[in-house]
Formats: structure tokens, sequence, C-alpha cells
């Protein structure tokens, strides 16, 4: 075959993977790419092999395909963007703050790269790098809805009330339905609500997931799961097993590895898409749903003998209905084990952290309402904050 024709034939071919590309193919595309590339080294080809292997969460591939690629044209913008994203999930941070530089070196007000070099700094603690990030692309565009919730986030978190109001009232602006920048608006000038919105406890879960375990248990020397396990064992003087289980806010299933031991069993629930594929890859559950917890008791027809909440209540002000569905959805003489912040109040308050605190009297009130008896209240460590200790309650209470 002569040049021209085999050039002709690898049109055709890288035609038809690109056609496999857009009808989502994935496998057969890739097989065609790099049916090319074993004849053919093109950067294009290349390129197009690590998109289709990106959209196969193949990063490392991706990688190697975009680093292939940048060997034709180091200075390509496009190719340095993907090999950043890919980077990126693989948590390689130094790697992909170089390729975002080099891009910015290229294109200083690229808007994009400027953003999530901002996040990469953000994902790393290097908060003040971070915020000065945010707010340039905010000079670039100050109607940047990510940037401005990114950059609020920081000032809370670093204490700076000032100007973490600032911009999220700048952000409602924009965005009067933005449910999160409400909250922590709200949290900030000491108002008090109901409970968290559901798609901001979503947000912080779903970005939160591939690093809780590490971060809550090993940096923030959080137990409280082990401690519950302690108090029930303690109250049941170890007689109760084969239990039906149920897991609310289940997250990635710290509260699970507790207490599956004692479950024949056990159903995790949770709202963050991503908590509960780090949960499903622990096998500690016999289901696993995606759902706010009150659409799951609401529509649930199975009966529990034990309820583990830790560190849900955190996102819910107001308790009763919670408890109410948490009943009717409990065998007789069904378990409860959960944990509270304390408020030194009667009820319950809207913290500057954002998160929700009771009180004793007003657990004492709920259960009394809502037909659940307490066994055990126990005063407890939960986890630290900012180097110290957040004080809290643990309780068991029985149906």
């Amino acid at each position: 075959m002569n040049q021209k024709a085999r050039n002709s034939e690898l049109e055709n071919i890288f035609t038809e993977a690109v056609a496999f590309h857009q009808s989502g193919n994935l496998e057969e595309a890739c097989r065609m790419y790099l049916s090319i590339l074993a004849i053919h080294d093109s950067p294009l080809v290349n390129y197009n092999l690590g998109l289709a292997y990106y959209e196969l969460e193949r990063y490392e591939d991706s990688c190697r395909c975009y680093t292939k690629a940048l060997e034709h044209a180091p200075e390509e913008i496009d190719v340095l963007y993907n090999l950043a994203l890919s980077l990126k999930q693989l948590n390689l941070f130094d790697e992909t703050i170089i390729t975002y530089k080099k891009i910015l070196s290229l294109n200083a007000e690229e808007i994009d790269s400027l953003y999530n070099l901002a996040c990469c700094y953000k994902d790393t603690h290097q908060d003040d790098k971070a915020i000065a990030l945010y707010l340039h692309v905010l000079d670039l565009d100050e109607n940047n809805q990510s940037a401005l919730n990114n950059v609020a986030f920081l000032y809370h978190k670093n204490d700076d009330y000032f100007n973490a109001k600032k911009y999220y009232s700048r952000l409602l602006r924009i965005n009067p339905e933005h449910h999160g920048a409400r909250h922590m608006l709200s949290s900030l000038h000491g108002e008090n609500r109901h409970s968290a919105p559901p798609e901001y406890i979503r947000e912080i879960f779903d970005a939160y997931s591939a690093h809780y375990d590490i971060s809550l248990v090993s940096k923030l020397e959080y137990s409280v799961p082990s401690k519950l396990r302690q108090i029930y064992d303690h109250i049941s003087d170890g007689r109760s097993r084969s239990l039906a289980g149920l897991d609310l806010g289940c997250g990635t299933g710290l509260g699970g590895e507790a207490f599956a031991g004692l479950c024949s069993t056990f159903t995790g629930v949770d709202i963050s898409e991503k908590m509960i594929e780090v949960a499903a890859g622990k096998n500690i559950y016999s289901a696993l749903y995606i759902s706010e917890i009150h659409d799951f008791l609401e529509d649930c027809l199975d009966r529990y003998s034990l309820v583990l909440a830790t560190d849900v209540f955190n996102y819910i002000g107001e308790l009763q209905y919670t408890f109410e569905a948490i009943n009717k959805a409990a065998q007789s003489g069904a378990c409860l084990c959960f944990s509270t912040e304390i408020s030194f109040g009667s009820g319950y308050d809207l913290r500057k952290t954002g998160r929700f605190a009771h009180s004793p009297e007003y657990i004492q009130n709920i259960c009394r309402l809502t037909g659940w008896k307490i066994c055990s209240q126990e005063k407890n460590n939960l986890r630290k904050d900012k180097g110290r200790w957040v004080e809290g309650i643990l309780y068991l209470v029985r149906k």
C-alpha cells in the first residue's frame, strides 16, 4: 500500500473512531484510536484517546496520552488543561499545580485554569494562595458563583467573618436560591433554622468523600461510632445479635464498621452519592440508598431493631419530625444510637460552623414527645475542630 492510500485508510479509521466516541461507544473508540497509533504517532489521536480514557475514568491512561501529545505540541493549552484534570483525579496535586501554572504562563487570564488552580490550593489547605486566586477570578468575572462561594467558605473557615458575610451576600444577590450560602450567612448572623438545606449537605459530603475517613479519624481524632458501640454493648450486655440495622447518614460507613457484627441485615442511607460509593466498597451493608433521610423514612416499609445516626443531627435543628419518622420505622424495643453537639441553652441553635447543637433538655423533651426512652446519655468529645475538642453527648434511646 502506498503512503497516500495508507493515510486515506487511517483517516477513515479516525473518522469512524470519532463517531464511536461521540455515540458513547468508548471502548470501541479506544480500540480504533490505538490501531491508528500502532501505525502512526499522532498528537490529535493521542489527545482524543486521552479524552476517551478520561470518560472511562482511566486517569493514568489519559495522563499518558496527553503527555504523549505534548511531546509534539508542548504549549497546546487544551492538552495541558485536560492533563491537569486527569492529574487532579489521581490526587497528584503537585503535578496538577505545575500544569496549571504552565497554562497561566502562556495565558495569564485563562479563567478556568485560574479557578482550578485556586481549588488545588484550597484542597491542599494553602488557603491564602487559594483566596488570592479566587479574588483574581472575581476581578475577571465578578459574577462567578463558584469563586464567590469558595472564597466565602475560606474566609469563614479562617474566622474572617466580615469577608465571609461580604462574599456570601454577593453570591445571594446574584443567586437568591443558593441554599448553602443562605444557610451559612444565617449561621454567621446568629439566626436559627430548622435544618441545613439538602443541597448544601450533598455538596459538602460529595466534595469530602475521597478524604473523609483519613481526615475525620486520623486528623480530627473522631471515634464516635466505637464509643457508641461500647455504650450499646454495655446496655445490651452482649445479648442482642442478628439485628436489622439502619444507618442513617451512613457516609463512608464509619458507623457501619463499628456495628456491622451485630446485624444480619444492614441498610445504609446517605444523601451523597459519592459517600455511598465509598461505603459500597467496604461490603458492610446489605443495601445502600442515595436519599435524604426523611424521604427514605417516609417511604420505608421495613422495620429495624437498631438505628444509627452518628453526626447526623448536626445538620438537623428541629428533631421532632425526624424522631417520629424513625419511630415509625423501628420495631418495638428498638435502639436508636446517636450523637449531638451540646447547646447550653434550652433548645437547639445554629452555630457559626453551620452545624446545629442541641441541649440535653431539648433531646429529653423530643424523646418524651415521640415515644423514646433515654437509656444512656454520656458527655464526650466528638472530634477536633481547629485543634480544639468539640463537646457532645452520645445517646442510646429505646422505643
